[in-house]
């Protein structure tokens, strides 16, 4: 109620080179933690996460996750 909403952020993990070699825990977990330390860098307080994309690389001989791309919403809130 009393929380200042600070915007968008937008994060990944993961690329085509090497997302395809690490495991897709490993993937949300460095997304996750890019946008906690984008969120902490504005100032927030709280985060609303929303619904993640995951993005595949195919290739001759199968296909893989490669990147974890998450967004939340930024919040100030104040202490009670």
């Amino acid at each position: 109620k009393d929380c200042k909403n600070l915007g968008l952020i937008f994060a990944k993990g993961g690329n085509f080179f090497y997302g395809g070699l690490v495991g897709d825990k490993s993937l949300m977990k460095r997304a996750s933690v890019d946008l906690r330390n984008q969120a902490a860098e504005m100032g927030a307080t709280h985060i609303v996460i929303l619904p993640h994309q995951v993005g595949h690389t195919s290739s001759n001989s199968g296909g893989s996750t490669s990147t974890v791309t998450q967004q939340g919403i930024a919040y100030s809130c104040p202490k009670k």
